[in-house]
């Protein structure tokens, strides 16, 4: 046998196992001075123990003295890991295209001879949410009103369904009310979107504590996903 090349093959074998010469020679109840020797080839097993080497690592003794190659363990947990990994991003992939396409959006504007309004309206089979990001004043009242009250209905039926209301305190002008003012509505009426109107009413006392009212039409004006 040629010992550098034995020492090569157990060298192989120890590495491909991810042992260190210590785990090694602990495996064959020898020290790690005589592995080290075995690797270094000032050294070879004894014939027994080079049968146990390979009945424990699986190797046939004829590859260990022909210095065949020997086949590199596979890492099966780290494989086993990567594939589970895989498999739980394409379900999350699933379960978020599913629900996104669950969703169906259209823009809402609204304008009267005061107010100009814009949102969105966003619906499943079971909720319906309402944003509305911007009503700016654009009339040519700078009176001083107080009780300011924004209100929004949805029409079901032959009756008028309040479902969004906001009040702000205090004295302003109408511009500084609506200035940064937003709704945003969750409801769970499923019919909302198959509603015949919708429409926000704003109200408020003027400087001669007379009521005024605002009434503005809220129109749907695309759907997509």
């Amino acid at each position: 046998m040629d010992n550098n090349k034995v020492s090569d093959m157990i060298k192989n074998i120890r590495k491909n196992n991810n042992l260190t010469q210590k785990e090694f020679a602990d495996s064959l109840n020898v020290t790690f001075q005589a592995v080290s020797k075995w690797e270094n080839g000032k050294n070879i097993p004894d014939i027994e123990t080079l049968k146990l080497i390979c009945s424990k690592y699986n190797i046939d003794i004829n590859t260990l003295l022909n210095n065949s190659n020997i086949p590199e363990k596979r890492s099966y947990r780290y494989l086993f890991i990567i594939i589970i990994i895989i498999l739980v991003l394409i379900i999350f992939i699933l379960v978020f295209n599913n629900r996104k396409s669950d969703f169906t959006s259209t823009t809402i504007t609204g304008t009267c001879d005061a107010f100009n309004v814009s949102g969105v309206l966003t619906y499943s089979s079971d909720k319906t949410s309402i944003i509305i990001n911007s009503i700016s004043y654009c009339g040519s009242s700078v009176d001083i009103y107080s009780d300011f009250e924004a209100l929004i209905y949805a029409e079901q039926g032959n009756t008028e369904v309040l479902i969004g209301k906001m009040n702000v305190d205090g004295e302003n002008t109408l511009d500084n009310f609506t200035k940064g003012l937003t709704f945003k509505i969750d409801s769970e009426i499923k019919s909302l979107i198959d509603t015949s109107s919708l429409k926000l009413i704003i109200r408020a006392k003027n400087s001669k504590n007379e009521l005024v009212n605002y009434e503005v039409p809220l129109v749907l004006e695309s759907k997509g996903n």
